[in-house]
């Protein structure tokens, strides 16, 4: 048994004395290992000589086991040893199966598959009965040395088979193979490799199972011609995602030589040149279909990505425009309480020590808490058979221990940064049944609030603050987070607190010190915020855990037998940012890499829920947070990250309602029976109660309507949120009023006119201002289409000035949803300073006078 004595934490009073100089021992089979007596535990609370080993004679049968026993005593003056706590555990969590070098080979390559060691099942799923001490007995892939896969053959026939190229860098070939996972494809033009393959697969009878795969889908392809369309679809499918030339400069490279070869391949069948002429009508029309990004980089900040983050998933095969590409993970419970990365206790866990028996019921087992002493535990078979020598997860020898490749207990500097985003669901403090929160920050005796920026009359309020602090472990190893409610008259009211454990954020293979982002950037919003750059990081990896050096290839990097390659990957022309690129995927992905793989923490957002100490059991609402923690020991921190509310923007909105065309007749003319209407046009901004009308264009036989009418929208706008905001009282007795925020949408409606009876509805048209489509240049052209959501978009907050035309949905006579009518409208977008700077008037008025109309 071999034991990591890391330190002791969160210790309190024993026998009216506070605990001050403990000292931990461990008792399994009836043998005892005891820790060094920590001296001055406020002074420093870890152990010295953290690791120590004994020999233990234990059953092959664990159930008649006696449990792992862990006890603390408190050393006081006069020779005065007190009782502080125990804690009892079963022996199955501590277990570990040692590996020899070749194994741990083996599992790196993948030769061998991983099963889950013992001391990753939970504490629940324990069954005595079925434990056992014995070594797990890997499942080995039959690999022969001639297979088809090692072969040259293989390559040769790779290589002939490798002439188109597409923007991702993968040829032909690698193509097809993902293509057969999903269908069955037949060539005509592949039918002269056949006899290849057919002579490959005679000369080497004994394949693994990848190889067996391979060429019962090359069978496929070069066999029959029954499914000649189905390969068109496939092969088409293959380049989907190819622009052929157009905005990306590794794809203008190819394009003539992609346009040759689909040339030549096209005399070849028929099947061919109905593929090339698609590619070549693609190719074509690429500029006119090329998505409009309607956002600038100036736009952006963080609470961009975070409002992304938390709409719904984008699908496959839907164009992404800037804003929406970059997300982070907002994760609904605490990071320490996800099971995906090991409760953050995989290097070091945490034993309470209770003073007496628990009881189940979390208020009194609280109350006989004492201390926590983390650590770790290991048991396993020693000593080796003759001749055989055990490594530890990293390679080394296991006689020097498996704790040897662990961190040393010295205290470490640090710099934190504690960002909190907001809350969610608060119980109200006051008598209006609302409540002024703001934060509290503590670490250790380190103490800071933001009273000054509370957020009134608020039960969700949105914080946006930022709190920095330095410290040393293990003194300030615990970071407490408080919402209090501000009161003029009394004291101020605590809401909730959460408490997390900053030490074991750092002392992870999880990596939970600092998020990775899905994607690498340097510059804007989304720069890359860690002190360490991703080919660093992977470098220091790949050396903590003995693993060969990695090695970067065109579009990915191989780690081991494991090749990390990016389905987005896309070449940005400098080296070194494609470098950083590709090491950030693989560590996204570390926990694909065998043995010593887990997954990494991304950039996220946590949830927290919230307790008053008085209600343990009863929530006070959640606080959404993220934590920064950088050692201070060699770079400085990098810069942080600016989360502040920004005010809104006030703009005026100027839309001018110039013609109708196509509107729909319901009106019977009284005296000639003909189709009428006397039509007119309504504006308003989404929840603004500023609704502008047009004059009435009467009798109007043809659905032709002539306004020359000016609407006028004054608004703030938050161009990270993409929202108005609007200012309301939410009572008649509030004194204040409060921001209510709605999505930037201009409705435009179409009315019927009648002098007796309410006015009829006709269609309306919904346009998102920072994501409109594109009008039409009259109103022959304009249908249903260009308001698709797939058509390129502007964004009228950069494009300032827009003019087209554009349809009304609504109901035919008949209920049926169709065009009911055209509008001719002209958009200018001006912020307060221009609009006083160029003023206009509404309707037809001056300054800046629209003519009347020519019926």
């Amino acid at each position: 048994m071999e034991v990591l004595f890391w330190g002791v934490r969160h210790l309190k009073k024993t026998q009216m004395m506070m605990i001050n100089s403990p000292q931990v021992s461990i008792e399994c089979a009836k043998a005892f290992l005891i820790s060094d007596i920590i001296k001055d535990a406020k002074a420093n609370a870890n152990f010295s000589n953290a690791i120590k080993t004994i020999e233990l004679q234990l059953p092959t049968n664990l159930e008649y086991a006696s449990p792992l026993t862990i006890k603390m005593m408190d050393h006081r003056k006069l020779g005065i040893n007190v009782f502080a706590g125990i804690f009892i555990k079963h022996l199955k969590l501590f277990l570990w199966n040692p590996v020899t070098s070749e194994e741990r080979e083996d599992l790196l390559m993948g030769r061998i598959h991983f099963e889950s060691q013992a001391n990753d099942v939970d504490e629940m799923e324990i069954d005595d009965s079925q434990t056992k001490l014995k070594q797990n007995k890997p499942h080995m892939i039959f690999t022969p040395q001639n297979c088809f896969c090692r072969t040259s053959q293989m390559n040769k026939l790779v290589k002939k088979t490798s002439q188109i190229r597409c923007i991702c860098k993968k040829t032909r070939w690698q193509k097809f193979r993902q293509a057969f996972n999903k269908k069955k494809i037949i060539c005509p033009c592949l039918d002269e490799y056949k006899e290849e393959v057919d002579a490959i697969q005679k000369e080497h009878k004994k394949t693994c199972a990848c190889c067996r795969n391979v060429f019962e889908k090359l069978r496929h392809v070069t066999s029959g011609k029954d499914q000649k369309n189905r390969f068109c679809a496939a092969f088409l499918g293959l380049f989907k995602s190819s622009c052929f030339g157009g905005k990306c400069e590794c794809c203008k490279k190819v394009a003539e030589k992609i346009k040759n070869i689909c040339s030549e391949t096209g005399n070849r069948c028929t099947f061919c040149q109905k593929i090339c002429g698609k590619l070549f009508k693609k190719n074509e029309k690429e500029g006119d279909d090329q998505f409009d990004d309607s956002y600038d980089n100036s736009d952006y900040d963080w609470w961009t990505k975070y409002y992304t983050s938390m709409e719904p998933e984008p699908t496959t095969n839907e164009r992404l425009s800037i804003r929406k590409k970059y997300r982070l993970k907002i994760f609904s419970r605490e990071l320490e309480s996800l099971s995906e990365f090991s409760r953050l206790e995989d290097i070091l866990m945490s034993f309470p020590m209770f003073k007496g028996k628990r009881t189940g019921d979390e208020i009194i087992d609280k109350e006989m808490k004492t201390a926590v002493f983390k650590g770790g535990i290991k048991i396993y078979r020693w000593p080796p058979p003759p001749g055989v020598k055990h490594v530890n997860r990293s390679g080394l020898p296991l006689i020097n221990g498996y704790f040897s490749h662990y961190p040393s207990n010295n205290p470490v500097h640090f710099v934190m940064r504690v960002y909190c985003v907001k809350a969610l669901n608060l119980p109200p403090k006051d008598l209006n049944g609302k409540c002024d929160p703001y934060l509290l920050v503590r670490l250790n005796e380190k103490v800071m609030d933001d009273k000054d920026n509370y957020r009134p009359r608020d039960l969700n309020p949105v914080f946006g603050r930022m709190f920095e602090f330095n410290g040393t472990f293990p003194k300030d190893h615990n970071l407490i987070v408080q919402i209090w409610d501000m009161d003029v008259t009394t004291g101020d009211d605590l809401i909730g607190e959460t408490t997390i454990d900053v030490e074991n954020r750092i002392y992870t293979d999880h990596r939970a010190s600092c998020g990775l982002p899905e994607f690498y950037e340097e510059t804007g919003y989304c720069a890359w915020r860690d002190q360490m750059k991703p080919s660093l990081i992977l470098k220091r990896l790949c050396k903590e855990w003995s693993l060969p050096t990695e090695e970067y290839d065109v579009t990915s990097v191989r780690v081991c037998s494991k090749v990390f390659e990016s389905p987005h990957y896309e070449s940005s022309g400098d080296d070194n940012i494609d470098k950083e690129a590709k090491a950030l995927y693989a560590l996204r992905n570390w926990h694909e890499v065998p043995y010593v793989g887990c997954r990494m923490v991304p950039e996220h957002v946590e949830t927290r829920s919230l307790y008053h100490p008085k209600k343990a059991h009863v929530e006070q609402g959640k606080l959404q947070l993220w934590i920064d923690i950088f050692s201070s020991r060699n770079l400085p921190p990098p810069k942080a990250v600016d989360i502040f509310i920004k005010p809104p923007v006030n703009y005026e909105l100027r839309v001018t309602i110039w013609n109708t065309a196509d509107v729909l007749l319901q009106e019977d003319d009284f005296f000639t029976g003909q189709k009428k209407s006397d039509i007119f046009v309504k504006g308003f901004l989404l929840g603004h109660e500023n609704v502008q009308s047009t004059d009435v264009h009467y009798r109007s036989l043809t659905g032709e309507g002539n306004f020359n009418w000016r609407f006028i929208f004054p608004m703030e706008y938050l161009p990270n949120e993409d929202k108005t905001v609007i200012y309301r009282k939410e009572g008649v007795f509030e004194s204040k009023k409060k921001d209510v925020k709605y999505p930037c949408r201009l409705n435009l409606q179409v009315w019927e006119n009648d002098t007796f009876s309410k006015d009829d509805f006709l269609g309306t048209l919904s346009l998102d201002l920072s994501h409109m489509p594109r009008g039409s240049k009259g109103p022959e052209e304009c249908s249903l289409n260009i308001i698709e959501p797939r058509v390129p978009h502007i964004n009228i907050f950069r494009k300032k000035r827009l003019r087209g035309w554009w349809p009304f949905k609504g109901n035919d006579l008949d209920g049926n949803l169709t065009i009911v009518g055209k509008v001719e409208v002209e958009f200018e977008m001006m912020t307060a300073e221009e609009a006083e700077k160029s003023p206009a008037g509404l309707a037809r008025n001056g300054p800046q006078a629209l003519p009347e109309p020519n019926f």
